[in-house]
């Protein structure tokens, strides 16, 4: 009996991406479909009436969005699936005012410094954060 697992029982992780600019999110799935399974939103309006818990491992959110703020959608993702690992992307400062400070802090469960990307990041960077957040 070999103990070799076949590409096909390999679990592949799901990671779903939302961010508002298409090609962003064009770019990480291109880096990341050869890996994982990747499903990507450019509205956060549809991971609102889309999201269902335990469909996906992780999730790579935007912070700054029209309408609905990262730190607003990660709230209800987490109200969903409270196991879902989320990390924000940014290409701003993460707290451009006190009061986004305070409502990061005020986050639960709280968002481990770590679960934050800033963009603009090399494929590389992208990989291994993706790696230690699935493993740990």
């Amino acid at each position: 009996m070999s103990l070799k697992k076949s590409a096909s029982q390999i679990k592949k992780y799901r990671i779903l991406v939302i961010d508002d600019e298409p090609d962003i999110a064009a770019s990480i799935r291109s880096t990341l479909e050869k890996n994982y399974d990747i499903n990507t939103l450019i509205s956060p309006a549809n991971a609102l009436d889309d999201f269902k818990a335990g469909r996906f491992d992780l999730v790579l959110l935007d912070y700054k969005m029209p309408n609905v703020n990262g730190f607003q959608l990660y709230r209800y993702l987490k109200r969903i699936d409270p196991r879902l690992k989320i990390c924000f992307m940014t290409a701003y400062e993460i707290f451009e005012s006190q009061q986004e400070k305070e409502e990061f802090e005020k986050l639960s469960p709280p968002v481990n410094a770590n679960c934050i990307i800033k963009k603009p990041f090399t494929t590389q960077d992208l990989l291994e954060k993706i790696q230690h957040l699935l493993s740990s």
